[in-house]
């Protein structure tokens, strides 16, 4: 897949995912207005998976060779990601002729080199400081209720 078609791909899955966010923003009356309907929320949710699994069906049939080693590839990474300096690009309705600076992302840990089976991990939180001081960091997976997947949490202390 050419680099700027999966830019393109990336930018319309985040678009989808922040339309979700607004839309359960209005739902779970975080803010005072609608910011967006709830219907283009079911909407985006469903652009949001239709594209994610196009990207999923190219990638699992270029890259990896095993359904193990695809997950493993995709959800086993921690990133730290860099917004100041890029380019903010909201309203903007095309991106041609424009001179884009991405956010910069710099990956923090690979939890594919921890060697132990790792299964849908969805979401990261800090935890309670630690005795020693330092920060702790909590990932969590889910089961989504099928047998053939696992609970997981992981517990890490930041340096």
């Amino acid at each position: 897949m050419p680099y700027a078609f999966s830019l393109y791909l990336d930018i319309l899955r985040f678009a989808a995912a922040l339309c979700v966010l607004l839309s359960h923003a209005n739902m779970r009356e975080i803010v005072d207005r609608d910011l967006f309907p709830q219907s283009l929320g079911h909407d985006a949710v469903v652009i949001f998976f239709v594209l994610s699994g196009y990207v999923i069906a190219f990638v699992a049939d270029t890259r990896e060779s095993t359904r193990t080693g695809y997950w493993t590839s995709r959800l086993a990474r921690v990133y730290s990601v860099a917004l100041p300096g890029a380019t903010n690009v909201l309203g903007v309705p095309t991106l041609a002729g424009l001179d884009v600076r991405p956010a910069q992302k710099t990956l923090l840990f690979d939890l594919g080199s921890l060697g132990i089976p790792l299964d849908n991990v969805e979401g990261m939180t800090l935890g309670p400081k630690l005795p020693d001081g330092r920060q702790s960091l909590v990932l969590v997976s889910d089961n989504n209720f099928a047998a053939s997947q696992f609970t997981q949490f992981l517990l890490f202390a930041l340096s």
